[in-house]
């Protein structure tokens, strides 16, 4: 009998959820149909490197103070900077970057479409960066997006071309990455969508969250205008809250796992911001013990249910990870330094685990290239112990297999240098040279946890180059090559030396 409320519990449960992605998905159809569109983006998106670029530069020569380690970034406070910045005052780099700014924030405010088309030589992508944002090796997508008076909008349709899950397309409402429906109340945007979110000042990880996983369905709240909006407290820094409640998609230890997080930035003086975020899974079931306890003794469950469901929700703690991050910017002359560090930390029987980012960047404008270098060192080594794996969430601080933080996942450490150059003619060249140890301690979890590039130690070198060349206004070819010591196999994908062609078209 109770078993068969389980079993009604859990049809239901579907039924509901069914009934709430299809009620999203009728509600973005057709507000993008009855409401006029005038501007495209409320915010620039996380894998942004150009634009991430060219604001912290006039970040760092104090001419923007808006917080720039939350993404996506609200491009309502962007345009609030721009338009207090005093031209005849900028120099040459800074000119650039202004002028740039402009530029995109132009071109978010149009309506618009894209097609992307994404060939690699390998089926599963590894080492993820904040410019990554593709999951999956080879893949196609189609975005459309909108934005009203009072609404904002995007719907995103992926087909993978080896996907991790069952379903090439995702378009359906589990697999809509990147769609997202929002609106403004007051100084805050609202809204619900799975879109990318990195928290975190590094540019190779995020040590709490990042986008080397896929996104959840999550309902979210992020401050619109950084700047304060009331003249009695204008003395007061620039600040940024970001609030989300998600529900994880996967097929995991724990169905129906909730992901929440919340992080706050502010800006005490122009040349320093402070992060603290933190995240918490919590809640979902646990089919695998309930129905082996079910079998094991059904009579004790028919006179005693709520003893026995009482010893099962005692496992059903909460799994939580909290970080802070600071990063210090200041220019000298045409030349921007900075430094930044970023620690995230966990309580695990009774033991306190960290993971920790340091790294140094340098950006300058020479023979009229706009340039920015980064060297990073972050890790994730405890003495034997998984910071994103737990006890009771068996499945581990992922989604889909992929770490939701840093892409070497527990036990491991990283060190790269990377640059990113801009040409004045449009061109973009990237590089990345990095030398990884993963999963030094030999952890060898018994699955779903564990560490997902396999149970051995693995001392990797890779090197990787990126061109990205405009061969019109709406028509941009990407060309990528990259080079591993050693293979990596996610998921029974291998993931070597080869390369990617990409072709971006919008219109």
């Amino acid at each position: 009998m109770h078993k068969a409320a389980c079993t009604q519990e859990k049809v239901a449960s579907a039924k509901i959820k069914t009934l709430r992605a299809h009620t999203i998905s009728t509600l973005l159809c057709a507000i993008a149909t009855l409401t006029p569109a005038t501007h495209a983006e409320p915010w620039v998106n996380t894998g942004d490197d150009r634009t991430r670029h060219h604001l912290q530069i006039l970040s760092d020569t104090q001419k923007l103070t808006v917080p720039l380690t939350s993404w996506p970034v609200m491009w309502s406070g962007i345009k609030q900077g721009l338009d207090a910045v005093k031209i005849e005052q900028l120099n040459d780099s800074e000119l650039w970057s202004y002028r740039y700014l402009q530029h995109a924030l132009e071109k978010a405010m149009r309506s618009n479409a894209s097609i992307t088309l994404h060939a690699n030589s390998h089926s599963a992508a590894g080492l993820t960066r904040f410019t990554d944002t593709a999951k999956d090796g080879s893949y196609a997508s189609f975005t459309g997006n909108f934005t009203s008076s009072h609404f904002a909008g995007q719907l995103k349709t992926n087909y993978s071309a080896d996907p991790d899950n069952t379903d090439p397309i995702r378009s359906n409402p589990r697999y809509y990455d990147g769609t997202y429906l929002a609106t403004t109340v007051g100084n805050w945007a609202l809204g619900v969508g799975a879109i990318e979110r990195w928290w975190g000042p590094g540019w190779q990880a995020s040590m709490i969250l990042g986008n080397n996983a896929r996104p959840a369905p999550s309902l979210f709240v992020h401050r619109k205008d950084t700047s304060s909006t009331n003249a009695h407290t204008a003395w007061l820094p620039n600040w940024d809250l970001n609030v989300f409640v998600s529900e994880l998609q996967d097929d995991r230890y724990r169905k129906g796992a909730k992901l929440n997080g919340a992080r706050f930035t502010v800006k005490p003086f122009t040349f320093l911001e402070i992060g603290v975020s933190t995240t918490q899974m919590s809640g979902g079931d646990n089919p695998t013990l309930i129905d082996s306890t079910l079998d094991a003794d059904s009579a004790a469950l028919d006179t005693a249910p709520n003893a026995t469901l009482g010893t099962q929700e005692k496992r059903k703690k909460h799994y939580a990870l909290d970080s802070i991050d600071w990063r210090l910017g200041h220019a000298m002359g045409a030349t921007q330094l900075a430094l930044y560090h970023q620690i995230a930390q966990t309580h695990d029987s009774n033991q306190t685990l960290q993971a920790a980012l340091y790294g140094v960047e340098v950006s300058a404008l020479i023979a009229n290239v706009s340039s920015r270098i980064s060297a990073e060192y972050h890790t994730t080594e405890n003495d034997g112990h998984s910071i994103y794996d737990n006890e009771d969430y068996n499945s581990g601080y992922r989604h889909y297999k992929k770490s939701i933080a840093t892409p070497i996942d527990s036990a491991s450490s990283a060190t790269t240098l990377q640059g990113h150059h801009f040409f004045d003619f449009g061109h973009q060249f990237n590089w990345r040279l990095g030398s990884s140890q993963l999963n030094t301690d030999n952890i060898a979890l018994d699955p779903p946890a564990g560490h997902p590039y396999g149970k051995n130690t693995i001392d990797l070198q890779h090197l990787e180059f990126i061109y990205k060349l405009p061969l019109s206004n709406q028509l941009q070819l990407d060309i990528g090559l990259q080079h591993y010591s050693e293979s990596l196999y996610f998921s029974g994908k291998e993931i070597s030396t080869g390369g990617h062609l990409q072709i971006h078209f919008e219109f």
